[in-house]
């Protein structure tokens, strides 16, 4: 699993101190991996862009890529993630970690759909495919301290 290593007394809002110190709450090794990401919903991106300083008004963090065009957070890539909590009450809207820690697991086949029952006689179909997937962290637990390549951020 991940821990729980960064909190925030705020219920329903982020700061950026609360991304400092959940970035600093990241064991170096961890942190300075390729792979290392944050994981968030695409509101709550947005909602970190818009943070500004308290006394100069000017925004804390800048919208920024990577060469492939993935948005970039601390110089760490961010994954969109729809299913991540939003920034509510007593929920988790972000985690950062080394993603070649994560291991992943098909829970099924992929399944694909086509509904042809509307604009047929235009030539248009619907197509929806699914696929169900697994996740969990590969984590030493003979590791003291433990082993902890992922931290996420909890809301007060």
């Amino acid at each position: 699993g991940q821990t729980m290593a960064g909190s925030t007394s705020a219920s329903t809002s982020i700061g950026s101190d609360d991304i400092f110190a959940l970035a600093e709450s990241l064991d170096g090794a961890y942190l300075e991996s390729p792979r290392c990401a944050w994981v968030m919903q695409p509101k709550t991106y947005l909602a970190l862009l818009s943070l500004r300083g308290g006394t100069t008004g000017l925004r804390v963090f800048h919208e920024k890529f990577d060469d492939a065009g993935n948005p970039l957070l601390l110089g760490k890539r961010v994954c969109f993630a729809p299913s991540m909590d939003p920034i509510a009450h007593a929920k988790t809207p972000i985690i950062l970690g080394d993603a070649s820690r994560l291991i992943v697991r098909e829970a099924g086949d992929m399944a694909l759909q086509i509904f042809t029952e509307k604009r047929v006689e235009s030539g248009q179909y619907l197509y929806r495919s699914t696929w169900r997937l697994q996740a969990a962290a590969a984590i030493d637990s003979t590791l003291s301290p433990a082993d902890t390549p992922f931290v996420s951020l909890v809301m007060g």
